[in-house]
């Protein structure tokens, strides 16, 4: 049986595929041209985002210890007096992230921090082909993040998962990939250079888990289970790293099949009343591209959220 791409499909792959191989070009290059002539240089920024490449391997220790909070660093500890400014977007990562990057507040002092869903096993996700749209080959594709992930420091985390796919879990191992150049606006054209944080990890693939499980009802509450340990600790390394602003997803939800409903209540939990991250970071922005899962995330966040504070009123 033969298969052909339909048109209208075939066009936003040749494009996304056009995109890819022009971000590559201009990494390795070490330039790329905006449209109003100007060259920036990259060269330099891509050996300072390898120089502050770092793994974080599954029993990292200091990640393992995730919900103690740190009692030798003030910055470390998170000021329950001081609220986390919550915005929700319906929007790209790389929206969100550039929009924050250009604001009037951003400085050293307001580092931004993105997290990734990474694809396990490579780094971009195979974005190089433009067949699979996701968060992962949008930031691929605009942005150096790839020379990052392809660099010595990151390779342990793919030779990991390589080697065992934990059943679907995954691992715990991630990277922290610090001053990663945006390069492209939403659009996809070539936009200023901005600097972020990004943290790339490995969510749950729920639908491989339970495919392989037989539905044992105790299935749901590990995968849950396994997603919060995975997102604090990706929460924690933001922490160590300074970022205040941090840009979030629906991460794991999509193809992972994780509910969006699911994540967002993690996020509440981890972040809200009561949580081990409150008002550690400045500003979390849930960017979530599309409106159906857009409105199922803000409903359960803020769900979760009412409820925390009933409970802790109550007690």
């Amino acid at each position: 049986m033969s298969w052909r791409v339909r048109p209208e499909t075939a066009e936003p792959i040749v494009a996304r595929k056009t995109a890819a191989t022009e971000t590559i070009k201009a990494i390795n290059d070490g330039n790329y041209r905006t449209h109003d002539g100007r060259t920036h240089q990259l060269s330099l920024k891509n050996r300072q985002l390898q120089a502050n490449t770092i793994y974080f391997g599954p029993q990292d220790p200091v990640l393992s210890n995730w919900r103690v909070p740190d009692t030798d660093s003030k910055e470390a500890q998170p000021d329950r007096n001081v609220p986390t400014d919550i915005h929700f977007k319906l929007q790209t990562t790389l929206a969100a992230a550039r929009e924050w990057a250009e604001h009037p507040s951003a400085s050293d002092e307001n580092k931004i921090g993105v997290l990734q869903c990474g694809d396990a096993v490579r780094p971009g996700g195979g974005f190089e082909n433009g067949r699979h749209e996701c968060q992962e080959t949008s930031l691929a594709r605009g942005t150096n993040i790839t020379h990052s992930l392809n660099g010595s420091s990151a390779r342990p985390f793919y030779t990991l998962n390589q080697g065992n796919n934990f059943n679907g879990y995954w691992s715990d191992a991630m990277i922290f990939s610090g001053g990663v150049t945006l390069l492209r606006d939403d659009a996809g054209g070539w936009a200023e250079p901005v600097e972020v944080d990004f943290v790339t990890s490995s969510p749950v693939n729920a639908r491989q888990v339970r495919e392989t499980s037989m539905q044992v009802p105790e299935v749901e509450q590990r995968i849950a289970d396994v997603m919060e340990q995975r997102m604090g600790k990706a929460l924690r390394v933001f922490e160590l790293k300074g970022d205040k602003v941090l840009i979030l997803t629906g991460f794991g939800a999509g193809m992972f099949r994780n509910t969006m409903g699911s994540v967002a209540r993690i996020w509440a939990r981890l972040l809200g009343p009561g949580g081990r991250f409150q008002g550690k970071f400045a500003n979390v922005v849930f960017a979530i591209p599309k409106q159906d899962p857009f409105n199922e995330f803000c409903i359960a966040f803020r769900d979760e959220l009412q409820q925390r504070a009933a409970l802790l009123a109550a007690m």
